[in-house]
């Protein structure tokens, strides 16, 4: 990681595990690629289609987006500790 990613991850990672996945995964990802995604249909097959595919959207992508904030809080939480290794280690 550089040192503004760093710098970044530092202050995220105070919100805690729990808030990154709800607020990242879920709200930022899982909602709005749900809504996105109903919208896209929509066009496709037609409006009255809207809350069928809205429906089980806000139900499907949410989830999928707790898996994707888990997944983005491990991998940015790996890279972070690995750099902050390397730093000890040039310090030694």
């Amino acid at each position: 990681m550089r040192q503004q990613q760093l710098e970044k991850w530092r202050e995220t990672r105070k919100m805690g595990k729990s808030n990154f996945i709800w607020k990242v995964g879920v709200q930022k990802w899982g909602f709005s690629t749900g809504t996105l995604w109903t919208l896209i249909m929509t066009v496709f097959f037609g409006f009255e289609t809207f809350f069928s595919f809205l429906i089980p959207a806000l139900i499907v992508f949410p989830v999928g987006g707790y898996f994707f904030g888990r997944n983005l809080w491990f991998q940015f939480e790996s890279d972070y500790q690995k750099s902050q290794d390397l730093e000890e280690e040039s310090l030694d």
